[in-house]
């Protein structure tokens, strides 16, 4: 499909068609160990902010809740308030 700008729709999304390989790859891992219904705890925090950036806005928040509430995910969310300023490495 030919798209001037590559933005995922709301159902490539919640059918799992637009993530980073770094999740498809933990699946694989998961379920070659058997651990394919294991409870997971994941982190997310940024290492580096583009040359010369200081911070950065923290946001999308809202759309990882509609995500999990769409696919009924029983999934605990902690995290910063949405456009809280952070530097690289903070959690």
């Amino acid at each position: 499909m030919d798209r001037l700008f590559y933005t995922a729709r709301d159902e490539e999304i919640i059918n799992g068609e637009a993530t980073d390989i770094y999740f498809l790859r933990t699946v694989d891992v998961l379920k070659a160990a058997g651990l394919d219904k294991v409870r997971v705890r994941a982190e997310f925090h940024v290492v580096n902010l583009p040359r010369n950036y200081k911070w950065a806005v923290f946001a999308g928040l809202k759309e990882v809740i509609n995500l999990t509430v769409a696919k009924e995910l029983p999934i605990t969310i902690y995290a910063m308030p949405e456009g809280t300023l952070f530097k690289a490495n903070e959690p």
